[in-house]
């Protein structure tokens, strides 16, 4: 197999995202500690009698501001923008990948029952007995190489045929291999 089942480009851009988005996970996790302490400093000054009021509003306001940075950052790692989701990518690269192995596996079977064909030609002719003169050269070695251009063609008709070519086309090559098989 030449070509790769994975890409290199979108495996990247996984893994940014995934550490982009952990990032912000991080932040914001830091970011509700802050504000949890921040809410104990300010129960203990409001419980606390000897504080003054403007030290309990400043404190207020500085909760306040923690209160809507917390939102913020949730927002950010509910909303991605205009980036696309990855869970979308991950499903359209699951389904390209089946698709790949799919044509494989049918490609590897057409293999397969093409090397059984050829082996039981082969044991047909073993159990075949000729006289031992009888065999001329020549024409073994004539049909050896009609039967490797018909392999060829076998080849390239089931890789056009894959590729999604007009039957009108492929008959041409049909052609080609039954004038073959006659030969042969």
């Amino acid at each position: 197999m030449d070509q790769q089942i994975y890409d290199k480009d979108s495996t990247k851009e996984f893994f940014r995202h995934l550490t982009n988005s952990y990032q912000k996970y991080e932040k914001t996790g830091k970011a509700k500690e802050k504000l949890d302490t921040h809410v104990q400093k300010v129960k203990e000054l409001s419980l606390n009698k000897k504080t003054p009021n403007k030290k309990i509003t400043q404190e207020f306001r500085k909760l306040e501001k923690m209160i809507l940075e917390v939102i913020a950052l949730e927002r950010g790692i509910l909303a991605r923008g205009d980036e696309r989701d990855i869970s979308q990518e991950v499903k359209d690269r699951i389904m390209e990948l089946e698709q790949k192995f799919e044509k494989y596996t049918k490609m590897i079977e057409g293999r397969q029952q093409k090397v059984k064909e050829l082996e039981q030609k082969i044991k047909t002719k073993i159990t075949e007995k000729k006289p031992i003169g009888s065999i001329d050269h020549a024409d073994n070695v004539k049909t050896i190489e009609l039967r490797n251009k018909l392999y060829d063609l076998e080849e390239k008709y089931d890789s056009l045929r894959a590729k999604g070519i007009p039957k009108s086309k492929l008959k041409i090559i049909e052609d080609k291999i039954k004038k073959l098989k006659e030969k042969i």
